[in-house]
């Protein structure tokens, strides 16, 4: 096997190449979110919050689109019934108690005095109407399979209410906690389509406006139902490649930036700027391995030599610098249903073995790589490495980088060529993680299995009790490993780099709660 000294001093070289190609038309704008208390020397304390972020959301209208760009930016303006603690475990939010009182049936009591942003008052008539539009197929939800088992949403009274599903529903909270925010009937029905540039929630910030591919501004909601908070003013910052983001955090324009590469971790800690931050979170990476007619993937014994080929190690090791958790799975040890599974060890002589067995010389099979830059941490440095270490297994593979909306669509819309580098994010539980990546209509589709392993990942949905489902989904897991039908790498690392005056602490599930966010006196 070559040794990988060789191979990090390419990539160094490659990162060089990459850095110096930044386009300089991100430069940040000196004056970008800057209030009295940011300037040097000033004892005020400051009030406001400017972050560096890749992209602009793709849509203001909550309860559509599955990004997690755009879940960043809303989940500050609208809340869910259920919240999360910094480790993720479930906690009391719009809802303050819920019961599940018999198989079909869950009951909930809202939070007294919550007002919407328009002045509106919480009522279980916003929850029925935020259900029911993402049931209402005109919407196009990409959240609608998440919730397909609910019948109904029953008002009893002004805070009481029940949620009525058609079949057992055992992931019920933890779709109410991460894939449903509630919207105000009245401000949707009023503004129709306009909705996507006026969002209005019950959320501790209220939006004020939105330059796409620019900037995104909200300033703290006064009648907040929790009080008061700290940060009056949050600016998002849109800078697409990361070089441009760290320049502009170093040169103080942005307080806050995630997925920092770990070779710029260095950079930020000799600084006078910023410290590091680091958590294990929820987010999984993995390969995508694209099985559609006449791809080489709908081949099993292609897709193992394509496991076989990459060494999640060394890449973890020499790459991410240990950032990141190797899993050999779909799920990560944070889902309440992992399991082990079996683990496709490096071996670039068995990988070529397989694609002799598959017709395939070695360097014959060509395939393409697709990859963002900036997304996630190293990810096109990533991307170079895997296609060195395919290529060593016998494929022919090449790197094409992608915009991240560019790749997120192309991935939705199947268009992605042989493989990609893809993710998937807050999914603590089997269930949704195995309905996400492979029952056909989900925007991240990874492989579409036969009819029988679709059902299978269908029934599991309905099964109560928790031993049982864990038992069925532990054989899922393993059939995945089995088949080959991903190249699983790791649970993410993120690392962040954080303004030297600023209390926060990052999340398991990558949210910005900053109502738990202040500067230092």
């Amino acid at each position: 096997m070559k040794k990988f000294k060789n191979l990090s001093i390419a990539l160094a070289l490659i990162l060089v190449l990459i850095l110096s190609a930044c386009t300089s038309g991100t430069a940040a704008n000196e004056d970008f979110g800057k209030d009295k208390g940011a300037e040097k020397g000033n004892n005020e304390v400051r009030t406001n919050l400017n972050i560096g972020i890749e992209a602009s959301p793709t849509t203001l209208i909550p309860n559509t689109d599955p990004n997690f760009i755009k879940d960043m930016h809303l989940k500050s303006i609208f809340e869910p019934l259920i919240g999360r603690s910094p480790d993720g475990e479930m906690t009391p939010l719009l809802a303050t108690e819920w019961e599940n009182t018999d198989d079909l049936t869950w009951k909930f009591k809202l939070r007294e005095d919550v007002k919407f942003h328009n002045g509106e008052v919480l009522t279980p008539e916003a929850v029925k109407y935020s259900v029911d539009y993402v049931m209402d197929e005109k919407n196009q939800s990409g959240y609608r399979g998440h919730f397909a088992p609910i019948k109904e949403v029953k008002i009893i009274d002004d805070l009481n209410f029940e949620i009525i599903t058609s079949e057992p529903m055992p992931t019920l909270l933890v779709k109410l906690a991460d894939n449903l925010l509630i919207m105000e009937p009245k401000h949707m029905e009023e503004v129709g389509d306009g909705a996507a540039e006026s969002p209005i929630g019950t959320g501790p910030y209220k939006f004020v406006e939105m330059k796409r591919d620019q900037s995104f501004k909200m300033v703290a909601f006064e009648d907040y139902w929790d009080g008061e908070q700290e940060i009056k003013e949050i600016n998002y910052r849109v800078i697409p490649e990361f070089s441009s983001r760290l320049s502009a955090f170093l040169a103080g324009e942005i307080d806050l930036l995630n997925n920092l590469p770990v070779d710029s971790i260095a950079k930020i800690e000799e600084s006078n700027e910023g410290k590091i931050e680091s958590v294990s979170s929820s987010r999984v990476i993995y390969l995508g391995l694209n099985d559609k007619e006449g791809s080489p993937f709908t081949d099993k014994k292609v897709r193992q030599a394509a496991n076989y080929a990459i060494n999640t190690d060394e890449l973890l090791e020499f790459v991410l610098n240990g950032q990141g958790t190797k899993m050999t799975g779909p799920l990560s040890v944070v889902n309440e249903g992992y399991t082990e599974t079996k683990e496709y060890e490096y071996n670039p002589e068995k990988a070529q073995e397989l694609l002799k067995e598959a017709g395939y010389e070695p360097g014959e099979l060509k395939i393409t790589l697709e990859t963002t830059n900036g997304r996630y941490p190293m990810d096109a440095q990533v991307a170079q490495a895997i296609s060195t270490q395919l290529n060593e297994g016998g494929f022919d593979s090449s790197v094409q980088v992608n915009e991240y909306a560019t790749h997120v669509s192309r991935i939705a819309q199947n268009e992605v060529k042989e493989m990609y580098v893809s993710s998937m994010g807050t999914q603590f539980d089997a269930i949704g993680s195995m309905n996400n990546l492979f029952i056909p209509g989900s925007t991240f589709l990874l492989h579409t299995p036969s009819e029988e392993i679709q059902q299978s990942i269908i029934d599991g949905s309905s099964i109560m009790d928790v031993a049982e489902r864990k038992a069925h989904y532990d054989k899922l897991q393993n059939w995945a490993a089995d088949e080959a039908v991903m190249v699983p790498l790791w649970q993410q690392g993120d690392v962040y780099a954080i303004n030297e005056n600023l209390e926060f602490h990052p999340r398991v599930d990558q949210r910005y709660i900053f109502t738990d966010v202040k500067w230092k006196n």
